[in-house]
């Protein structure tokens, strides 16, 4: 998976974040866990070479802004990337699992519905 904080510069976040706990809960791992530091800069290079499966961003409100689906929208030339080429592109409200507190179970449900339908678009075998 790719967590996408910003696009400019592309950022995400590191193996210490909450947010890659929860992403852990649902069964899913952090393509940059390893980086330091917490928020770390990367490059677009970085993530199509590490060919995520599903990318996520968090922003405010119930629902995609403009603004998110704009920073998802510089990912739409790279279908050779998995979760570009599938449609696993989501959004989440950046309250339930920015900052520790009881809505993360919340963003916890959100995340594991949104990688359960990632799982449901794999090719069958």
């Amino acid at each position: 998976m790719f967590y996408q904080v910003w696009q400019q510069p592309l950022m995400t976040l590191n193996g210490q974040h909450l947010v890659s706990d929860v992403l852990a809960l649902c069964g899913g791992r952090n393509l940059f866990a390893a980086e330091t530091p917490l928020v770390p800069t990367v490059s677009v290079e970085a993530v199509v070479a590490g060919n995520p499966e599903v990318m996520l961003t968090a922003g405010t409100g119930a629902t995609p802004s403009d603004r998110l689906l704009a920073d998802f929208a510089m990912w739409e030339k790279w279908k050779q990337v998995t979760a570009v080429a599938r449609g696993n592109l989501f959004t989440i409200n950046g309250d339930l699992v920015n900052r520790a507190g009881p809505r993360v179970v919340q963003g916890a449900e959100q995340i594991c519905k949104d990688l359960d339908t990632a799982r449901s678009r794999r090719p069958a075998r």
